[in-house]
C-alpha cells in the first residue's frame, strides 16, 4: 500500500492549528475533513478529495481510490490534476500525462 494503515487512531496528537486546513484518511475508512469532522466511509470508490472551488473542477482536484488487501484497506492510487496535467502515483508507478 501506497499509505500503510494504521490500527488506532489517537486525536490527542492533531496539531490545532491544522483543523480546517487539512483533509485526511486513515486506516479503516477514517476520515477527516477540511472543517475538522470526522467520519466513517466504508468504500473503495473514486473519492475526490480536493478540488478548485468556484472554478473548473478540472483545472484542480485530488483523487484516492481504496482496495482491500487480506480485508485491510489500503490506497491503491491517487490521481492528481493540475491545469491539464495528470499525475497518478500508485504503488508501482507514477504515471504523468499518460506515460510512465
Amino acid at each position: 500500500s501506497i499509505i500503510p494503515s494504521l490500527n488506532t487512531l489517537s486525536l490527542n496528537s492533531a496539531n490545532a492549528s491544522h483543523i480546517g486546513r487539512v483533509c485526511t484518511t486513515w486506516g479503516h475508512y477514517h476520515w477527516k475533513t477540511f472543517d475538522g469532522d470526522f467520519f466513517q466511509l466504508a468504500s473503495t470508490c473514486n473519492h475526490v478529495l480536493a478540488s478548485q472551488c468556484k472554478q473548473s473542477y478540472e483545472n484542480f482536484n485530488i483523487q484516492m481510490r481504496r482496495k482491500t488487501v487480506n480485508n485491510i484497506p489500503t490506497i491503491s492510487n491517487i490521481i492528481m490534476k493540475l491545469d491539464g496535467s495528470v499525475v497518478e502515483l500508485s504503488r508501482n508507478s507514477v504515471i504523468v500525462n499518460g506515460k510512465k
